[in-house]
């Protein structure tokens, strides 16, 4: 066992030496129902006690990092397949704040239990391309070896399940939603003389603009996950752009009972505003889902040495277990389905707007931070 106290905030931090566990994988490989798995197109590897990796098959290896495909072997999950949160502590995956809702530590440690456990593990990822998401079905089960227990793991890819589910929920519900308020005001146009058309006339574009937005966020979002987005950097007045947004966000069903309020000096920046408003819309509804009746969410922006930082501002405070799991993808306290938006948020404004987005806690007050820097992003 290695003999440098480490400090955990979660799951036990000590790990073996790789020399004592490459003798245990040369003998595990050895082993019959081993070899089966070698033949499996799952995921599957065997973690010790310690939850290190002694052994991964095909699929597992060709899953990790590049950089580790050669030396699996006493890396924890989190570090082979290179998620974001693995080094927050020297210790390494499963030690950190972050890693107390990883549904795979959670099932790995069971498991070491002698308890079976299956889980969703939702892992963020970055390399030079930008953040990636693994989200994956773990089924962790107990295996006793010379009468050593061992945690099995066997990973089953659902994000292709789990986007359709969350895209298709969502395409519907905003264009229900949307189409709903064009049909009630042209059911209200049928029943009135002109001048009542001229009066209903800006709602009904209102809506029919709601439509075609959301239907460009699907598509922008469909683009992100297929790696076709392209980028379209122009010169934009922040201070149009936001209150123009906000305008319309005020129409939206959860604004009411609400005060949507914006702040900020006019200011010209270099960006792409369609991906700027996916971003801010995300974090204004949110923050509108998020605030009791009565209440006011705040959008303000000023320049900084670095660039321009845009605040989203509601009241309360969000739960320590909740800010941890943020930015994660479909993962939500809003129900199954949910939780893409904070994600795509990220990505736009982190892979595409070339900036940085932050939940950053207030006394009472929840914000979130977007830094957009000085020079413009690079057209994709």
């Amino acid at each position: 066992m290695t003999n440098t106290a480490m400090t955990t905030l979660f799951a036990p931090a000590e790990r073996l030496p790789v020399a004592c566990l490459a003798d245990l994988r040369e003998q595990l490989v050895q082993l019959d129902h081993v070899k089966w798995l070698e033949r499996m197109p799952l995921m599957i590897f065997l973690a010790d006690s310690h939850r290190q990796i002694v052994y991964g098959n095909p699929p597992f290896v060709r899953a990790a990092k590049p950089s580790v495909q050669n030396g699996l072997v006493g890396l924890r999950p989190g570090e082979a397949l290179g998620c974001i949160f693995a080094q927050e502590m020297e210790a390494g995956c499963g030690c950190s704040a972050y890693c107390r809702h990883c549904g795979a530590v959670q099932a790995i440690l069971k498991s070491l239990r002698g308890i079976e456990d299956c889980r969703e593990c939702h892992i963020l990822t970055k390399d030079s391309l930008g953040l990636h998401a693994i989200d994956v079905q773990i089924l962790s089960r107990p295996f006793i070896h010379d009468d050593r227990i061992y945690s099995l793991n066997i990973a089953v890819d659902i994000s292709h399940e789990r986007r359709l589910a969350v895209l298709n929920r969502n395409f519907l519900h905003n264009m229900i939603n949307a189409a709903g308020g064009m049909e009630n005001m042209l059911s209200m146009l049928s029943d009135n003389e002109d001048d009542e058309l001229n009066r209903h006339v800006p709602l009904l574009r209102q809506s029919a603009l709601t439509m075609l937005q959301e239907v460009l966020y699907q598509y922008d979002v469909a683009a992100v996950e297929n790696g076709k987005l392209a980028v379209q950097v122009a010169v934009h007045d922040v201070f149009r752009v936001v209150t123009r947004l906000v305008e319309q966000l005020r129409e939206h069903p959860v604004s009411r009972g609400r005060k949507l309020l914006a702040d900020g000096p006019e200011i010209r920046v270099s960006t792409d505003a369609k991906l700027l408003r996916h971003v801010l819309s995300n974090l204004i509804v949110n923050a509108l889902e998020a605030s009791p009746l009565g209440s006011a969410v705040r959008v303000s922006w000023e320049v900084e040495p670095s660039g321009l930082r845009l605040d989203v501002d509601n009241t309360g405070s969000m739960a320590p277990e909740v800010a941890l799991q943020l930015f994660k993808r479909y993962v939500s306290t809003k129900g199954e389905d949910r939780g893409l938006g904070l994600y795509m948020a990220k990505v736009f404004a982190e892979d595409h707007l070339g900036g940085r987005l932050a939940y950053e806690p207030l006394p009472g007050i929840t914000r979130f931070s977007l830094y957009l820097p000085n020079s413009a992003p690079s057209s994709k």
